[in-house]
């Protein structure tokens, strides 16, 4: 199989700027044996589960919005199917809508079995997407492990207030 070990996403998306969203997925998924075929195959699903339209992905990446940009890393890094998922404050520059999106997305995967590992500020979103958690300060401060199923939940009157002025 040409499935991918390790998935990462950083606070920096690392998708070539003058490259359009399909040439990046294409130029990736080639490092690691996918053709283009395979590539398209793997990634309209991911496309549809993180609100990418395909004429977006059709213009360079460098005009992309944060949020734009870090979907198609997320896509990028899935594309493998990997079995390690780790994400270094993936939405740290990201408005609420693409968070939530991301967020989602990253449970779900999750949900199927993928190992992700976490670094965020975000105590909220870590105690939705993570079945353990470990405060670090230069050492483990504190671990935990959270009991019943983690999902991302409705985020509440602001978020929807948001989403109603800005739009999706």
């Amino acid at each position: 199989t040409n499935s991918g070990k390790v998935g990462l996403i950083t606070a920096e998306p690392g998708l070539y700027p003058l490259l359009t969203g399909w040439e990046n997925l294409h130029y990736f998924g080639g490092l690691f044996g996918l053709n283009r075929a395979e590539v398209e195959r793997r990634a309209h699903p991911l496309l549809e589960e993180l609100e990418l339209d395909q004429a977006s992905l059709a213009l360079r990446s460098g005009g992309y919005s944060s949020g734009m940009r870090q979907k198609v890393s997320l896509a990028r890094a899935l594309l493998l199917e990997p079995r390690l998922l780790l994400l270094d404050e993936p939405t740290s520059n990201l408005d609420p809508l693409s968070t939530q999106t991301l967020h989602a997305a990253v449970r779900r995967h999750a949900d199927r079995g993928v190992a992700v590992g976490l670094v965020t500020h975000d105590l909220f979103a870590a105690s939705h997407i993570c079945n353990r958690v470990a405060l670090i300060g230069g050492r483990v401060l504190a671990e935990k492990t959270l009991e019943g199923a983690r999902s991302i939940p409705d985020p509440g009157p602001l978020y929807h207030l948001y989403a109603e002025t800005v739009g999706t």
